[in-house]
């Protein structure tokens, strides 16, 4: 009976000590964990690691704390160049450099001379996002409707529209866009079509 309770302490011992390596070897593993990545680096070719430069790394925002005007406020004029009227917006943000320079905005106040509604606008989840351009007189719109429009610049009457939405597509996608040249206007329907 004495060896028999001898090799239930032995076993009990064994299963402990078996317990207590399996837990230990847990913890290890996952105190390693987080640094599988810096150990993978170690393996990596020299070329795919980042090439950081060598040098002191100065913040630049922090160089100037203020802004001061210059000494020699003669030396530095500002040149504005002369106003000039703008009769084309031929894609969107203007011209395809994207300066405008300083078009002219007339001598009166500004006022509201026409509106009118080219169709569905922005609704949750399809914005609007082809702005209007100017060609020929005519400001040209595309809705979310994939309509085209062309009003009058002038009297902002409707002359004419045009659906350029595919007809085997029952989604409607966000985009598309209108630009011009040479009095011919380019749109895209968002269906990777122009």
């Amino acid at each position: 009976m004495a060896k028999l309770a001898g090799l239930r302490s032995h076993h009990e011992n064994f299963m402990h000590f078996k317990h207590i390596t399996f837990l230990f070897s847990l913890y290890i593993c996952l105190g390693l964990l987080p640094g599988c990545s810096s150990i993978s680096n170690m393996f990596e070719a020299k070329e795919e690691q980042e090439v950081r430069l060598k040098g002191e790394r100065i913040p630049i925002m922090a160089l100037q704390t203020k802004l001061e005007p210059n000494k020699d406020g003669q030396d530095s004029a500002f040149v504005l160049p002369q106003a000039w009227r703008n009769e084309f917006w031929p894609q969107q943000g203007g011209y395809p450099n994207h300066a405008m320079h300083n078009p002219a905005l007339g001598q009166s106040p500004l006022k509201q001379v026409w509106s009118s509604s080219i169709g569905r606008g922005s609704i949750k989840g399809l914005p609007l996002s082809s702005l209007p351009v100017v060609i020929d007189n005519k400001i040209y719109v595309l809705n979310t409707d994939s309509e085209v429009i062309a009003f009058s610049f002038d009297t902002g009457t409707r002359l004419w529209q045009a659906d350029i939405s595919k007809d085997e597509e029952d989604d409607t996608v966000i985009g598309g866009g209108i630009a011009g040249s040479r009095g011919k206007i380019f749109v895209t329907n968002g269906y990777n079509e122009v």
